[in-house]
């Protein structure tokens, strides 16, 4: 007989002796089932097999059967940073020996409780606090899963957190790229966490508080009187500024200069343009020839291109200083010299300039018509200028 027959023919013999003894059978296989039950929930509620299962979650990094043996609320997320502290040195071992040892290990306590039959154990621990600042409005994030945004006092407050190593990350996004800081730490007590994102926000210093600014090149549609504490721009200084102004002599655009490693930056602009110099010249030329004839005529009033109080004052310091009236002067040749980076916009919101004028002129007598001693002469001034009522203007001049 095979062997298949002999195990069916045994299986209906102890069944039909079940249906028979009914009331024996079914109270044996409750006592055994009990007797099963009770030895398996004995073996579990021991301390052995709780360390077993712990030692095994930590050695697998398993944050979900390790949220099974950790009393605290949350998911199993929240014990990521207890995993990546154990991955450090020696840290595992000292946990696992400290727990089996001395049944606490920092934070985490080993504790049972009490059941009906059975005493169950876990590990109880006492959560901390981080309160994390940043030095710009941005969004933090715990061993790389985003955790909320810095409020408006750049802080961010995590509560119940469980006790290990935190990775902490800001990151700022906006149109001129990505700024970035973070820290590793390991935290077992409530604990201050300072990120300094790397860069700067951005303020521009120049007294052309009306120019347009312009970021890569792009205008922001802003003015330079705007950018104060102006968004935040990454160290690595890719991103450049630069604004444009619209002076009375046409539209001047400054120096484009890198962005983020100085919180403020004062783009250099050339105020001086063609116009201008056209404009300089002409005023200068007409200045120095009203100048000579006001000289052979003895009359100030000739001094034509300088404001009317200072009419008296200059003509004073060119017959005392510089020219004697009984001459007769002829101009021969005038050149000019514009010292362009002497030409600005400054103190008391005026424009301002210098040019170096070189003047060769000759000198005489002029007896009843009759010319005598014709003498060829140099003098240079440094003529300092000034935009007056719309039109520049000479305002002093000193010898060279």
């Amino acid at each position: 007989m095979l062997v298949k027959d002999k195990f069916l023919k045994l299986l209906e013999k102890l069944v039909i002796y079940c249906k028979k003894n009914i009331k024996i059978v079914i109270p044996v296989i409750l006592i055994i089932s009990l007797a099963v039950g009770y030895g398996i929930g004995y073996v579990r509620s021991t301390k052995r097999y709780f360390f077993n299962n712990l030692t095994n979650a930590v050695n697998k990094e398993d944050t979900k059967r390790l949220s099974k043996l950790i009393s605290y609320k949350g998911d199993k997320n929240d014990l990521i940073p207890l995993v990546e502290y154990l991955k450090i040195d020696n840290n595992k071992n000292s946990f696992l020996q400290s727990i089996k040892n001395n049944e606490k290990y920092n934070n985490f306590t080993l504790t049972q409780d009490k059941g009906l039959l059975f005493n169950k154990y876990k590990l109880e621990v006492k959560p901390v606090e981080i309160h994390i600042g940043v030095n710009y409005p941005s969004e933090i994030y715990i061993n790389d899963l985003e955790s909320g945004k810095a409020d408006e006092n750049n802080k961010l407050s995590i509560t119940k957190a469980i006790p290990g190593l935190y990775k902490i990350e800001g990151k700022a996004v906006n149109e001129y790229g990505e700024v970035k800081a973070d820290k590793e730490v390991s935290i077992f007590k409530d604990t201050d966490v300072s990120l300094e994102l790397e860069g700067n926000s951005l303020t521009i210093n120049s007294p052309y508080s009306n120019g347009k600014v312009y970021i890569n090149g792009e205008d922001i549609d802003k003015k330079v009187s705007d950018i104060k504490d102006f968004s935040f721009f990454s160290s690595d200084e890719k991103n450049k500024v630069s604004f444009d102004y619209d002076f009375p002599w046409g539209t001047i655009k400054s120096e484009e200069v890198s962005i983020g490693k100085y919180p403020e930056v004062a783009p250099k602009i050339n105020i001086v343009n063609d116009k201008l110099k056209e404009d300089i010249n002409s005023t200068i030329k007409s200045f120095y020839d009203s100048v000579l004839e006001s000289l052979n005529k003895e009359d100030m009033n000739l001094i034509k291109e300088v404001p009317e109080d200072l009419r008296f004052s200059i003509y004073s310091d060119l017959t005392k200083k510089y020219f004697l009236l009984k001459n007769t002067y002829t101009l021969k040749d005038l050149e000019i010299n514009m010292e362009e980076d002497s030409f600005k916009y400054g103190e008391g919101n005026k424009y301002t300039g210098k040019a170096l004028v070189k003047l060769s002129y000759s000198t005489s007598k002029n007896i009843a018509g009759l010319v005598f001693g014709e003498n060829k002469e140099e003098k240079s001034f440094i003529t300092a200028c000034e935009y007056i009522d719309g039109k520049w203007k000479i305002v002093s001049l000193n010898k060279n």
